[in-house]
C-alpha cells in the first residue's frame, strides 16, 4: 500500500525522523512526538503545493503553536517550510471515565483462590513458583487462583472487588475477563497507599507481583489491566507520584510506554520510561514478544539494580524532561548521575527507606555492594592472592552471607596475558573456568572487531551491564590506575573514577576490587597507596600487602573496614610454585596461594623496621661471594650461612642489601637457585626471574582452560623442591 504515495520530499523525511511521525496517508504523516511539548500528539500534512502543515493537539489546546514552529525550525527546516495546521474539525473530547460495576457476588476471588492455596491443583501452583518465581506469600496476597482451566486474578479497586482476569499460559487469549467488568484500572491500588516510593508501572499482572515481590521497599509495583495498548483511563492516584515505566522490550510494549507517558503526564505524574535494555536485557529481533521484567529478575537482577537505575534516570532525565522518553534519551551520556547540568534536589523521607543488615562476602573484610582496594609492594603476589580469593568465593568456601554459594566472577587483566598468564594461574587455584570471565571492551574501527581494556569512568555503565549478564558476584581490575583516563593523582579525577564505580558495586550487591602499588620508603602504610589519598577515601575496605622477611611469608594486614570493626589480626600465606600441563604439550610453572593463618605481625609494622640490623649479614655475603669467585649455589652459602649463626631468612634479606648487588637466579628448568653478582651473571645460561609472580618458564602457549591439569614436578632433587617451594621469588 505505502508503494502507491507520492514521493515524500526531503523537508518531509526530515521532519518525520526528528519526530518519529509514520506515514498514515499519501499525504498525512502523524503519531509522532511533539518537539516542543514532547507528546506523542504531533502530525503533519503536505498541500498540493506545499508547505508542510503541522499541528500538535496539546500545543493547539494550549495556544502553544508558534513554539511549534520554532522547534522544528530549530530541527533544520527553514521557516516558511511549515505552517500551523487547522484541522476542520477538533479531536473529539475523550469520555469520562465509567468505573466498572462492583462484582454481585464478592466473594467470587476466593470461590477460586481458597482451593487453590490448599492443594487443589498442584502443578498449576507450582508453575506460579517455579516459572514465574511467585511466594506462596504474593500468591496469597494478591488471591491468585485457578478455575480448572485458567488462574484468576481479582481486580480489587476503590473497596470493591470489580472483575476477574483469568490468564492461560499461551492461551488464545491469554487474558479473558467478565463481560461488563473489562474497562482499564491501575491493579492493584492498595500498594500506593500510605507511602511516597518511586513506583515502578509494569505491563501486566505476573510481572507487577513478581516485581513487587522482589521490591525491599525501595519502590512499589502497580500495573494496568488493560495491556500495553490500553491505558487506564484513571490515573489520577498517581498524581504528584515519581513513576518508572517498563514495559516489555518489543513493538506492543515500546507503544504503550510511549502512550502511557503521555497519559501519566496530562494526569500530574513525573514520568521516565526506564529501559529494560538499560539493566542488562537484550531482545531477539527475531522475537515478536521480547523480555520483560520478570526476565530481569528471574536471570539474577535485583532491587537495588533497578532502584539504581531510577536513580540515575532521575539525574539524567530530570522532571522538566521527563515528560518524553525520546528527547530525554539524547541527554544521556551514560554516566552515573553525577551531571550537575542536569541534577535537581531530591528528598526522601528516613521513614520510607527500609533498614537492613550490611552482608560480606568475606566477613569482614569484604562488605558486598561496596569498593575495595588491594594494595602492596611488587612481587608480594597481590594477583595471585586476588586469584585465590577469586577461586574461593567460586565454589562458597569464603566465611560471609555467600558461603556454600557460587559466585561467578569478572577480572579485568592489564598487565598479564590471559593465555600465558592468567589461565596457567588459574588452574593452579582451581578455578572453575565456566564462572571465571575475562572482561574487556570490544568496539570496531575500520568495520573490524578489536578488545581494549575498560577506560573508566568512561565505561562505568558498560562493567555494570556486564555483571548484570554474568550475575556476577565479584569484579577485579587489576591495576585499576591503569584504566583511569586521567592523572591518579589528582583528588577530583581519582574521585570521579571511584566513586561511580562504588555505585555500580551497590546496585549489584557485588564487590569490586581494585589492585594497586605501594609508594616506596617507610611511614604509616595507610599513606603508602600511590596516586591520590582519594583512592583511601573512595574506599569501604584496604587490605595491604608485604613481605616478612623475617618468615618468608606474605602479610596481608585490613587498614581500613568501614562496616565492621577491624581485624587486628593479620592473614599470612606463601607463594608455591606449582607445575600446570597446558594444552600445548607444554608444562608451565606458576606461583599459588597457600594460606599459613593468622598472624600477629601486621604489614606497618614490615615497612617499617630498622634497616641497619643485618649488617654483619651483609658482610658475611660480601666476604663469602668474594671468596667463592661471585657464584655460589645458594644451598652452600645458607649451609656455610648457618655454620655462623645466620638464619635462612636473614641471609635472604641482607643478600638484597648487599654491594655489589647479589642476584638469585635459577640454572635452567631442572636446575637448583644460585647466588651471584650481577655484572658477572650470564643471561643466556641463567634465566631471570621476573619479580611478579607468573609463569616461572619463558614459554608461550595457548590454553583451554578447562583441559588444563595441576602436576608435581620430580625431576628435581628433594632439597631444590624445598626450596624452591618456600621461596619461589628468589
Amino acid at each position: 500500500m505505502s508503494n502507491t504515495y507520492p514521493e515524500a520530499t526531503a523537508d518531509e523525511l526530515k521532519l518525520a525522523a526528528a519526530t518519529e511521525c509514520t506515514r498514515s496517508g499519501p499525504l498525512q504523516w502523524s503519531d509522532g512526538v511533539c518537539p516542543n511539548c514532547g507528546r506523542r500528539k504531533f502530525g503533519f500534512r503536505r498541500g498540493d503545493k506545499r508547505p508542510i502543515a503541522a499541528n500538535c493537539f496539546h500545543c493547539a489546546a494550549n495556544d502553544e503553536m508558534r513554539d511549534v514552529l520554532a522547534a522544528v525550525a530549530a530541527l533544520g527546516i527553514a521557516r516558511g517550510s511549515v505552517i500551523r495546521s487547522v484541522p476542520k474539525r477538533q479531536p473529539a473530547t475523550e469520555p469520562a471515565f465509567e468505573l466498572p460495576p462492583a462484582l454481585e457476588n464478592q466473594t467470587l476471588p476466593f470461590r477460586w483462590h481458597d482451593p487453590f492455596m490448599v492443594g487443589k491443583y498442584p502443578d498449576q501452583l507450582e508453575w506460579l513458583q517455579v516459572a514465574r518465581g511467585l511466594t506462596l506469600d504474593t500468591i496469597e496476597h494478591l488471591r491468585i487462583g485457578y478455575d480448572g482451566q485458567r488462574y484468576t486474578f481479582p481486580i480489587r479497586y476503590r473497596g470493591k472487588w470489580r472483575n476477574i482476569r483469568r490468564y492461560l499460559p499461551g492461551g488464545t487469549p491469554k487474558w479473558m475477563q467478565l463481560a461488563g467488568h473489562g474497562a482499564a484500572l491501575l491493579y492493584p491500588t492498595e500498594e500506593l497507599a500510605g507511602n511516597t516510593l518511586p513506583v515502578l508501572f509494569c505491563e501486566g499482572e505476573l510481572d507487577q507481583a513478581l516485581a513487587n515481590q522482589k521490591s525491599e521497599g525501595l519502590y512499589v509495583a502497580i500495573t494496568g489491566t488493560g495491556g500495553a495498548g490500553n491505558s487506564p483511563k484513571d490515573l489520577s492516584s498517581l498524581k504528584g507520584r515519581e513513576v518508572f515505566i517498563a514495559y516489555d522490550l518489543d513493538p506492543a510494549g515500546e507503544k504503550g510506554a510511549r502512550k502511557l507517558l503521555d497519559s501519566l503526564k496530562d494526569a500530574g505524574a513525573v514520568a521516565r520510561i526506564l529501559d529494560l535494555r538499560d539493566v542488562g536485557l537484550v531482545r531477539d529481533s527475531d522475537d515478536t514478544s521480547g523480555p520483560d521484567i520478570t526476565d530481569f529478575f528471574m536471570h539474577g537482577g535485583n532491587a537495588q539494580y533497578l532502584h539504581g537505575e531510577m536513580v540515575r534516570l532521575r539525574a539524567v532525565v530530570p522532571e522538566e524532561v521527563a515528560k518524553n522518553s525520546v528527547f530525554a534519551k539524547t541527554t544521556s551520556s551514560g554516566n552515573t548521575g553525577n551531571s550537575s547540568g542536569s541534577s535537581r534536589v531530591l528528598l526522601r523521607k528516613a521513614s520510607d527507606i527500609r533498614s537492613r543488615l550490611q552482608k560480606f562476602l568475606w566477613r569482614p573484610r569484604l562488605p558486598l555492594g561496596t569498593l575495595t582496594l588491594f594494595a602492596g609492594r611488587g612481587g608480594v603476589g597481590k594477583s595471585t592472592f586476588a586469584i585465590w580469593l577469586a577461586v574461593e568465593a567460586q565454589h562458597g568456601r569464603l566465611t560471609g552471607d555467600l558461603l556454600g554459594q557460587p559466585v561467578s566472577v569478572l577480572y579485568v587483566s592489564v598487565e598479564d596475558q590471559w593465555d600465558t598468564q592468567m589461565i596457567p594461574r588459574l588452574a593452579a587455584a582451581g578455578a572453575d573456568m565456566d564462572r571465571f570471565f575475562q572482561l574487556s571492551i570490544a568496539y570496531t574501527e575500520d568495520d573490524l572487531t578489536h578488545e581494549r581494556i575498560p577506560n573508566l569512568p568512561e565505561d562505568t555503565q558498560r562493567i555494570k551491564q556486564a555483571i548484570v549478564e554474568s550475575g556476577a558476584g565479584l569484579v577485579i581490575i587489576d591495576p585499576i590506575t591503569s584504566t583511569i583516563s586521567g592523572d591518579d593523582h589528582k583528588r577530583d579525577v581519582v574521585r570521579a573514577v571511584l566513586d561511580p564505580l562504588a555505585q555500580v558495586a551497590g546496585e549489584t550487591d557485588s564487590v569490586v576490587i581494585g589492585i594497586m602499588h605501594f609508594n616506596k620508603g617507610i611511614g604509616n602504610a595507610s599513606d603508602k597507596l600511590s596516586g591520590s589519598h582519594a583512592f583511601r577515601d573512595a574506599a569501604r575496605s584496604v587490605l595491604l600487602f608485604a613481605r616478612d622477611e623475617d618468615s618468608d611469608h606474605v602479610v596481608m594486614s585490613q587498614d581500613k573496614g568501614n562496616y565492621a570493626q577491624a581485624d587486628e589480626r593479620s592473614l599470612a600465606y606463601r607463594l608455591v610454585d606449582t607445575a600446570v600441563d597446558l594444552d600445548d604439550g607444554n608444562t608451565g610453572r606458576v606461583a599459588r596461594v597457600e594460606i599459613i593463618g593468622d598472624v600477629d605481625t601486621s604489614v606497618n609494622q614490615i615497612i617499617n623496621r630498622p634497616q641497619g640490623q643485618d649488617d654483619d649479614a651483609v658482610q658475611f655475603i660480601n666476604d663469602f661471594m668474594v671468596e667463592m669467585g661471585g657464584r655460589v649455589p645458594a644451598s652452600v652459602v645458607e649451609e656455610t650461612g648457618a655454620a655462623e649463626g645466620f638464619t635462612k631468612t636473614k641471609l635472604t634479606r641482607a643478600r638484597k642489601r648487599a654491594y655489589p648487588a647479589v642476584v638469585s637466579r635459577k640454572t635452567g628448568m631442572n636446575g637448583g637457585w644460585e647466588w651471584s653478582y650481577e655484572e658477572i651473571a650470564r643471561p643466556e645460561e641463567i634465566p631471570e626471574i621476573p619479580e611478579e609472580v607468573g609463569i616461572l618458564n619463558g614459554d608461550v602457549f595457548t590454553i583451554s582452560s578447562r583441559k588444563t591439569r595441576i602436576k608435581t614436578s620430580d625431576k628435581t632433587s628433594r632439597a631444590d623442591k624445598q626450596q624452591s617451594a618456600e621461596t619461589p621469588h628468589e
